[in-house]
């Protein structure tokens, strides 16, 4: 039976927010658990003590970042659709790794409510143009979608993103609330209206005036000639392509 939805010609997985409802993780968690392409992550995640203690062995100055209680507390969840104790602040090595689970979960409901026979390698098909696009932690889960070429390959490669989400998501903790105290930052994003590639060597020219600047993304948006806005990139860190 053909499909009845217009396939994506662009993914974009947003970077780290606020957790959803208990309702929808718990939703989320029966459709993780459930999802046979899913289960590599899922083992991945029942496997995370281990890994941390890997981690720690390589590195003991993550011990302060208590990352055996917080990675108790996402096993918790998996096994029980909740999150223990969820309206304090929650640390990076907890709301990292779980933005990569429902971002890549969340993807794998979409694909998998689409009627067709092996419906990632349709997507993919269709994204050759525009690609996968991830912001901040978002990158982790396009590049999970831009290299598996089918829905098993999903949830290996999410295996291996899993535990380097938990990796930043230690560090994070550790510079910021366990470790040493790091200088002042700031966030600023930069637009400009000119259509040709003046507005950009502008901004370069003042952004590489500070040597300490890193640049975190990068979108240009075109009009096509019947002026209907179509978004494509330039280079970027946050960008990648189907394979």
């Amino acid at each position: 039976m053909a499909s009845a939805h217009i396939l994506p010609s662009m993914l974009i997985f947003g970077p780290q927010a606020e957790l959803p409802s208990d309702a929808v993780m718990a939703n989320l968690r029966d459709d993780l658990v459930n999802n046979r392409s899913l289960s590599t992550l899922v083992a991945a995640i029942e496997d995370l003590q281990q890994f941390w203690t890997a981690l720690v062995d390589f590195d003991p100055r993550l011990n302060d970042a208590q990352g055996g209680k917080t990675l108790n507390e996402l096993q918790y969840w998996l096994h029980s659709g909740q999150l223990p104790d969820r309206n304090r602040d929650l640390p990076n090595l907890l709301t990292v790794p779980m933005t990569v689970i429902l971002q890549i979960t969340q993807y794998a409901r979409y694909i998998a409510g689409l009627e067709l026979k092996h419906p990632h390698v349709h997507i993919l098909a269709e994204l050759k143009e525009a690609g996968v696009q991830g912001f901040c932690i978002g990158f982790l889960s396009a590049i999970i979608i831009a290299a598996a070429r089918n829905e098993a390959e999903i949830g290996v490669i999410a295996a291996t993103m899993l535990r380097l989400a938990v990796c930043i998501g230690a560090y994070v903790d550790k510079n910021v609330g366990y470790g040493e105290s790091s200088s002042p930052s700031a966030c600023i994003a930069v637009r400009w209206e000119d259509d040709s590639v003046r507005g950009r060597e502008e901004v370069d020219v003042i952004v590489q005036q500070f040597k300490e600047v890193c640049y975190s993304v990068t979108t240009a948006l075109f009009r096509s000639k019947a002026n209907t806005s179509l978004c494509r990139h330039t280079y970027q860190a946050s960008m990648t392509r189907p394979v």
